[in-house]
């Protein structure tokens, strides 16, 4: 079983709005749910784990029954920081069932279930896998203040979400 663990516990405040941006909408609807119908639409994730602030999770199930989030399993509430939070996540993780677990950031909206099913089987031959892409902006490396040399991006990736990971393999990290 795969099992996907949504991270939305933060609560953006660098954003310095008055909700966390993941309950902002977007097209009419809560950026969270545009991430999780990308899961639910992923044949490879047999089930979703949602982390959320405690305050929202009584309101998120009311509100997730509306979109019809079949795999969606458990709603945990999230920790002082994203680390915590995850671990929160992979604890409602079903050990004896779980193989592969994709940790994605829940205000990461436009990943695709191809995206998704690709880096999951890239963890089960791997051991781990996580998306990336190839950044499009000229990097430069700088060193107190003076640019020293701009960077070969064809040679760089930015790392994205999900982030995959045999279970075993993250539970003991």
């Amino acid at each position: 079983m795969n099992v996907a663990i949504i991270a939305a516990a933060g609560q953006g405040t660098r954003l310095a709005g008055n909700r966390p941006k993941q309950f902002l909408e977007l097209a009419g609807i809560p950026i969270i749910f545009h991430t999780l119908k990308a899961f639910e639409q992923c044949e490879v994730i047999d089930e979703i784990i949602v982390v959320i602030p405690a305050q929202e999770s009584a309101g998120f199930l009311s509100f997730a029954d509306k979109h019809d989030l079949r795999k969606l399993a458990r709603v945990v509430p999230g920790g002082a920081t994203r680390a915590e939070s995850v671990l929160r996540g992979l604890e409602a993780v079903r050990a004896v069932t779980a193989d592969i677990v994709a940790v994605h950031d829940g205000v990461r909206p436009f990943v695709t279930p191809d995206e998704i099913a690709r880096t999951v089987e890239a963890a089960k031959l791997e051991g781990a896998a996580i998306l990336v892409s190839t950044p499009v902006d000229t990097m430069k490396e700088v060193r107190d203040g003076v640019v020293v040399r701009t960077l070969n991006r064809a040679q760089l990736r930015n790392a994205l979400t999900p982030q995959c990971f045999r279970y075993k393999l993250l539970r003991h990290a």
